[in-house]
């Protein structure tokens, strides 16, 4: 959760608490969500440097805020195999630099969902343990219902609806969900 920081160095702070926190494994994806380049002291987008040092040995995809921007590291990059030649994909675009390097900056969903389509989808314990926390937070915060469009970041609609189903039967659903199912005209 990278939601109210104040800085880059913040940011590389908590990245580098959760991996500690959560033995992640050299190679696994590492993904988070809620930076604003608004709020940050050196009031500018991060690019990949900025992550240098913190998950050298793993590919990090971190949206902001609104997920229509997301960073990706160096290993990111090479995991995801883009390079200065990569064309920008229908729908999105790489950020570079005026020399054709990149950022590490993915724009809209044509470049993220090209991004999160490469990252192996969560096993289903490791579904059901991201949702439960969700649905803490949620219920902390004094929800009682939520709307959700998570399919498509559960690997589709049985997975989700076995997760919610999964931690209703433990009694650890404490609010009403409604999924939202899109179709295709």
């Amino acid at each position: 959760d990278l939601s109210g920081i104040r800085s880059l160095e913040e940011l590389r702070q908590r990245l580098a608490a959760y991996i500690a926190a959560n033995n992640i494994p050299p190679g696994r994806w590492i993904e988070g969500s809620g930076w604003d380049q608004n709020t940050l002291a050196e009031e500018r987008f991060p690019t990949k440097e900025d992550l240098d040092g913190v998950a050298d040995e793993n590919p990090v995809l971190l949206s902001r805020v609104c997920h229509h921007v997301a960073l990706v590291n160096r290993r990111g990059l090479e995991a995801l195999g883009l390079t200065p030649d990569t064309p920008d994909p229908e729908g999105g675009r790489f950020g570079r630099r005026e020399n054709g390097e990149l950022s590490g900056l993915l724009y809209e969903f044509g470049a993220i969902k090209m991004a999160r389509g490469a990252i192996p989808a969560p096993s289903a314990a490791e579904l059901e343990a991201a949702l439960e926390l969700a649905v803490k937070h949620a219920s902390a915060a004094g929800l009682t219902e939520v709307h959700s469009d998570d399919l498509g970041y559960s690997g589709g609609f049985e997975r989700a609806v076995g997760a919610y189903t999964a931690l209703a039967a433990e009694g650890k659903l404490p609010l009403r969900v409604r999924l939202e199912l899109l179709t295709r005209s």
